[in-house]
């Protein structure tokens, strides 16, 4: 699954390259792949299926990565990564609330690996925030939120930043002033 994934990737990113025929189009071979190892054993098959619904959001068909991701999680369902996949699914279809709750759930998982997951933390953070401005949030999904901005809070205070993290945080400051700007109604 790898190697598809890699060669889909490669060739999606080429761009201007692919375009004058210095690197070759490899995406459908790529896919082809993919598929192939769905047919294996359990492992590559959750693989590919998961790197298969990444590109599946990438061509527009983020129906099909919902399927597959969830068939995914059937099996697994405790997978921070398949969940990130799913997240992903979710909002490519701007199924908001069911994204927002999904990425409550992995924002809440990475909290607990700090500071080693701090990426993938400030990540569900930053689109926790974008789409809790989207929505009209339930009451438990706005306790959810006050949790996260509680925990965020407190990890600020404590927490070491990685110094790639200023941009992200800057955005998420940002998204918290509209938020606490347009809640205070």
């Amino acid at each position: 699954p790898l190697l598809g994934a890699y060669k889909y990737w490669k060739s999606k990113r080429a761009g201007f390259l692919r375009a004058i025929r210095f690197v070759k189009d490899e995406r459908e071979l790529g896919f082809a792949y993919l598929e192939k190892g769905m047919q294996s054993t359990l492992a590559l098959r959750i693989a590919a299926a998961d790197q298969m619904a990444w590109i599946l959001i990438d061509q527009g068909e983020p129906n099909k990565a919902l399927k597959l991701t969830k068939e995914n999680l059937k099996i697994f369902s405790e997978s921070r990564s398949l969940k990130w996949t799913y997240s992903h699914a979710l909002l490519a279809l701007q199924n908001w609330n069911k994204a927002f709750d999904q990425l409550i759930i992995l924002n809440q998982q990475y909290l607990k690996l700090l500071p080693v997951a701090e990426y993938n933390y400030l990540y569900t953070l930053k689109k926790i925030l974008t789409v809790s401005l989207k929505i009209e949030l339930s009451h438990k999904q706005r306790e959810n939120l006050h949790t996260v901005i509680s925990d965020y809070e407190d990890w600020k205070v404590n927490g070491i930043l990685d110094a790639g993290s200023e941009a992200w945080i800057k955005n998420i400051e940002t998204n918290l002033e509209k938020i606490r700007t347009n809640r205070a109604d």
